[in-house]
């Protein structure tokens, strides 16, 4: 979609949030209005590129939209197809080179782009949200376009449990609950939350961390999905050889944590 197809005025704008309708990208706005920004000086943006769950996240983001004061831009751009094989899928989730795609369309309309990345993902097994990336790509982008571009996550030191205690902290777990229930992260093309995948995992315990009562959300408990047993042997392996180059430290013992809250034992 064209952006003078937009309702939204072509300007520029302190600051571009690349939205999924996930909840990082989601708690990253209301983190920004905590920050310095005002409504006016921010833009979300969406670009859809094929994934087979896009459908859910501009539910997601037509559900959130009364939250987010803001303007929001959508762009459509179906570079993933079926006969080319690079469709993602719940055990291959990984887009290559899709932040630099978006961090491309978010310096067109900012200065400053903000990517969803946390703590515990930020490594080399991750080569579109380590730092390494965001240095090279703020650098690239500064380059071709002869401005300083800047190109971050908010939330490189925090993880989901942390950035969940935090809108919880910030704005109260009732209103917290009532938006982060519109956020999507499920990767099933079909389900809202299966329960079964690895993000559903991730996400169930930042709600268990955060105090939030995670069976409004899902019908069947993540951390019992095979997906879930499966990284705790990992985490269990990582930590008796003390090797955090994958998983970190912080993400393991939250993980920990929210399994010990719910009585399982580690």
């Amino acid at each position: 979609m064209s952006i003078w197809e937009h309702t939204v005025p072509y300007k520029r704008y302190k600051l571009a949030i690349m939205w999924s309708g996930g909840m990082d990208t989601t708690i990253a706005w209301f983190y920004a209005m905590k920050n310095g920004y005002k409504p006016e000086d921010v833009v979300m943006i969406h670009l859809a590129i094929g994934e087979p769950y896009e459908e859910k996240q501009q539910k997601a983001i037509k559900m959130l939209s009364p939250y987010i004061k803001s303007d929001i831009l959508m762009f459509d751009f179906g570079l993933l197809r079926k006969e080319i094989g690079n469709v993602p899928t719940p055990d291959k989730q990984i887009v290559p080179g899709r932040n630099l795609l978006i961090a491309y369309l978010g310096a067109f309309f900012a200065d400053r782009v903000w990517l969803g990345a946390l703590d515990g993902e930020m490594h080399r097994y991750m080569p579109d949200k380590n730092m390494v990336f965001f240095q090279l790509t703020s650098g690239i982008l500064s380059y071709i376009m002869d401005k300083d571009i800047v190109v971050e996550t908010p939330f490189a030191t925090m993880s989901k449990s942390e950035v969940l205690k935090w809108m919880v902290d910030m704005y109260g777990k009732e209103y917290t609950e009532e938006v982060i229930s519109k956020t999507v992260t499920c990767y099933d093309p079909d389900e809202w939350a299966c329960g079964k995948c690895s993000t559903c995992f991730k996400r169930w315990i930042a709600y268990v961390n955060a105090g939030l009562d995670w069976s409004k959300y899902w019908k069947v408990n993540p951390a019992e999905s095979e997906v879930a047993k499966s990284l705790v042997r990992k985490y269990k392996e990582a930590e008796r050889k003390e090797n955090y180059s994958h998983y970190s430290r912080k993400r393991i013992r939250e993980t920990f944590e929210a399994l010990r809250k719910m009585g399982v034992e580690i």
